[in-house]
């Protein structure tokens, strides 16, 4: 994908540290962000960006290219382009949108004294910050690690210790917020999948329609 190629270059290259919210970092051969900032911005491997960048990985996944949307700090335009030339469906208003917008991100930037992440509609992990990942220990994981109703309901990890009857309260907003997100985005694929259970883990676990039905099972 030589265009994709090219244009993640010259995205990353007209980007500051400092407008990515980094440290600028001293010296620099070029004023944009290194590969290693921007795979640790996207929560993606050095080797990976290089791929990319290098013409070398084809078929990068929706996840992928909204993450590095995300850390290219890309407008709208931008962003769908990018899903264009990298073969995925541009999101339209029938999905859920996954993209942390420039206002959230100033927000973030300047929430560094607290642990903040922010979360989709469909409770996908988008963004967290340095306090974040100092008090739960790790970055999210990739792909369906990422989102928070698997991790709950398909036995992923968990940082945060809960009462039983706080445990049952917490699960119940989640099986309805999940819920509303299916009925204002029903072209969403990812989380259709999701509710059906075809993204949960190998077992045949499935999103509750509601806590009382988990908890009966």
């Amino acid at each position: 994908m030589p265009e994709l190629a090219s244009l993640l270059r010259a995205w990353r290259d007209r980007i500051s540290p400092v407008e990515a919210g980094l440290p600028s970092g001293g010296d620099r051969r070029s004023p944009g962000m290194r590969r290693e900032e921007l795979a640790m911005l996207a929560n993606l491997s050095v080797d990976y960006i290089v791929r990319l960048e290098q013409g070398r990985a084809t078929h990068p996944s929706t996840q992928v290219l909204g993450s590095l949307a995300r850390a290219l700090r890309l407008t709208d335009h931008e962003r769908d382009h990018l899903f264009r030339i990298g073969g995925v469906a541009v999101p339209t208003k029938t999905m859920v949108p996954r993209r942390v917008t420039p206002g959230v991100q100033y927000v973030v930037d300047r929430l560094s004294e607290v642990p903040v992440a922010v979360f989709s509609a469909a409770w996908d992990t988008l963004l967290v910050n340095d306090l974040w990942l100092t008090l739960f220990g790790e970055a999210p994981a990739a792909g369906r690690g990422s989102n928070l109703l698997w991790n709950r309901f398909a036995g992923g990890p968990s940082f945060v210790e809960h009462s039983p009857e706080h445990l049952v309260e917490f699960h119940r907003d989640l099986v309805a917020d999940v819920h509303v997100a299916w009925t204002r985005y029903p072209d969403d694929t990812a989380l259709s999948a999701l509710l059906a259970g075809d993204s949960l883990s190998a077992t045949t676990e499935r999103i509750p329609a509601t806590v009382d039905q988990e908890v009966a099972e």
